[in-house]
């Protein structure tokens, strides 16, 4: 979510700033970087996964989607 400072104020925009930027923080730490494969071998980066999420979708061969219609395969 976006914002701008003179919509919310100048103390609101810091808090703002400051707790996305912790939230941010703690779901980089709660996850790690996951390396996604389309049906026709097209690899794409940019997804994070925690490992509880991941060792499930191994297990039960989940597939996985981003919006819209296109699954893909967590690379192992």
């Amino acid at each position: 979510m976006r914002w701008f400072e003179p919509e919310v104020g100048p103390e609101m925009h810091q808090t703002l700033t400051e707790q996305t930027r912790l939230i941010w923080t703690a779901l980089r730490a709660a996850t790690r970087p996951a390396v996604l494969e389309t049906a026709d071998g097209r690899r794409t980066m940019g997804t994070r996964i925690g490992p509880d999420a991941r060792d499930k979708v191994i297990r039960q061969q989940v597939p996985l989607a981003r919006p819209g219609i296109q699954r893909f395969r967590l690379v192992n």
